[in-house]
């Protein structure tokens, strides 16, 4: 029932699968939106998945914003989709 920090950790956790498998360089500080530029440029056929799993972190993180089970999931699915997980 925690959606805006299952939002958060989904997301950073995207991040760092990316970093783990050198696909996104390890840099302190990259905020959600240069995260999803630079996956979006890896993963054109993903990107607006991306721009917008970016956007639901930034909108919990800095503006304040509920977040829903279901962009929770969807940022979940993300991850597991880029690091080409099969279910």
């Amino acid at each position: 029932g925690r959606f805006p920090e299952a939002v958060m950790d989904a997301f950073r956790a995207l991040a760092l699968r990316q970093v783990e498998r050198h696909r996104l360089d390890d840099l302190p500080g990259m905020t959600a939106h240069e995260v999803a530029l630079a996956l979006g440029m890896l993963h054109p056929s993903a990107r607006d998945r991306i721009d917008q799993a970016g956007l639901a972190f930034d909108l919990v993180r800095y503006g304040d914003r509920p977040a829903t089970a279901d962009q929770a999931r969807r940022v979940l699915q993300l991850d597991d989709d880029l690091a080409g997980v099969r279910r």
